[in-house]
């Protein structure tokens, strides 16, 4: 559940399935890494990121999977990255809120599911913390999901 082989098996298992995006992948001189969320960058630990990101001569390959689980992400009271309320859902014990990118709303959406209710209001800007052991990088295309 929490490390799964490919974007196929993210994409099904768990509810909400985990948030899987297409972006570049940037790697640090400490191995670590950022992948994207709109204009937005997440770090990511190197022990996160797929070997599958690089091709056969050891290049990244230009675009990567990256996946983050809805319940692995938290708000922050401190500035970082954002995002805007699109939808929410309240279901009683918990509530999905759908949220896009600042500046780049033509991005897929980022589902969190917090436990409880949460009163957040579409159209409201909320900071939030993803934690980079969190991330996985499956270095595939989103399109064999």
């Amino acid at each position: 559940y929490q490390r799964p082989a490919n974007p196929f098996v993210a994409s099904f298992m768990g509810s909400p399935p985990m948030n899987l995006f297409t972006s570049r992948l940037v790697l640090g001189t400490d191995g670590d890494g950022k992948v994207f969320w709109g204009k937005q960058s997440i770090n990511v630990c190197r022990s996160r990121i797929s070997p599958a990101c690089s091709n056969h001569k050891g290049r990244l390959q230009p675009t990567v999977v990256w996946g983050i689980r809805p319940e692995a992400i938290d708000t922050s009271d401190e500035k970082g990255l954002e995002g805007i309320v699109a939808v929410v859902e309240y279901l009683g014990h918990e509530t999905l809120i759908h949220l896009s990118p600042p500046h780049a709303p033509e991005s897929r959406p980022l589902v969190v599911r917090w436990r409880g209710t949460h009163a957040f209001k579409r159209g409201e800007l909320v900071n939030l913390r993803i934690p980079p052991d969190a991330v996985t990088v499956f270095g595939e295309d989103l399109n064999d999901a």
